[in-house]
């Protein structure tokens, strides 16, 4: 059976190698830098298995073709490193990763368990699942100009969706360009690439650490389908969990119905654990307790013990360690116990 850990929300992308790899190359060898740690610079141009495998533990690479035509990518970490290379039959553990990001943002910080993309419908495989700030649904952000702007967006996106247009922030040199000019160490404008990063994703200066910028932009963003963007920015402006919207028309032709069908999430009949955080500016308690009121299954709800921590810092917090990670792989042990 298989154990979940996910992020955000149920995302579809995965990464291959550094986007911006050749690219950084060139500034390294132009001394566009100045003085800036090798170690980082050398993680900016590593994809993900040259990344993994520079910190010495094992990695698989499986791709899977869906049935729409996408080839997923997944990285696999099979067991540890020195002491902790145990092998033999072992549950899998999943991490998914969110919007924009790919595997790489769970290893730029040391790499651990399963690491990919996820398709749903995957409920009778799953063991447990274990939520990773959830942004599920979005009716608590308490912001009028949210509530304005967002129909608008999901209309202008759907619309580019329908009309040909199929990525948003893909892959590119333009952010590792910045990362590495104007975020490393020793310039001073790492604090306005600080602020930036705080403003999307919540204020935690005590779970930041800026020496990384250049590494974090070197893979984020990392791209994402277009439709996907627009499925969220939907949801955001209904204040519903509901499957794509594709219009009256196309709608009752695909679901029966002139407005998409919500789903059903007393569907989901496994152990569901909740972390989330009063520092997340993506989403808040209102909604968690909602998802959470949702769930007709044995559940949790986790507040992390750390009031500034944001949504970033679950996947690339200074302490997500010990006050987040630590106790999911204690949930896990403990399920996989009373399961034999």
């Amino acid at each position: 059976m298989l154990l979940i850990v996910s992020t955000f929300c149920v995302l579809l992308a995965s990464v291959g190698g550094s986007p911006n790899a050749k690219f950084v190359e060139e500034l390294v060898k132009n001394n566009v830098f100045g003085s800036v740690s090798s170690g980082i610079l050398e993680d900016a141009r590593l994809d993900v298995p040259q990344l993994v495998r520079k910190y010495k533990y094992p990695l698989e690479e499986h791709h899977v073709i869906t049935p729409d035509g996408y080839i997923l990518t997944l990285h696999r970490i099979p067991h540890g490193r020195d002491s902790n290379t145990q092998s033999g039959n072992k549950p899998a553990v999943f991490v998914m990763h969110g919007v924009l990001c790919s595997s790489a943002d769970w290893v730029l910080t040391g790499p651990d368990v399963g690491l990919g993309s996820l398709r749903p419908d995957f409920s009778e495989k799953i063991a447990s699942a274990h939520m990773l700030a959830p942004v599920v649904f979005n009716t608590g952000n308490g912001s009028p100009l949210m509530d304005t702007v967002a129909p608008i967006v999901a209309a202008v996106v759907s619309w580019a969706t329908e009309n040909g247009f199929g990525e948003i922030f893909p892959k590119s040199d333009f952010f590792a360009d910045i990362g590495r000019r104007y975020c490393r160490d020793g310039v001073p404008t790492q604090s306005l690439c600080t602020m930036v990063l705080f403003m999307l994703g919540g204020w935690s200066e005590s779970q930041h650490n800026a020496t990384l910028l250049p590494v974090k932009l070197a893979h984020t963003p990392a791209g994402s389908g277009l439709r996907q963007f627009a499925h969220l920015t939907q949801n955001m402006a209904s204040k519903k969990f509901r499957r794509y919207d594709y219009g009256p028309i196309q709608n009752i032709l695909r679901y029966g119905q002139t407005q998409p069908p919500e789903y059903n999430l007393l569907n989901i009949k496994n152990p569901v654990f909740l972390n989330y955080s009063d520092g997340d500016t993506r989403t808040n308690e209102i909604d968690i307790n909602l998802l959470y009121d949702s769930l007709d299954t044995t559940k949790e709800l986790i507040r992390v013990p750390d009031g500034n921590f944001s949504h970033i810092d679950f996947m690339w917090g200074k302490n997500a360690k010990t006050v987040l990670y630590d106790r999911v792989i204690s949930e896990i042990r403990k399920i996989e116990s009373s399961r034999k």
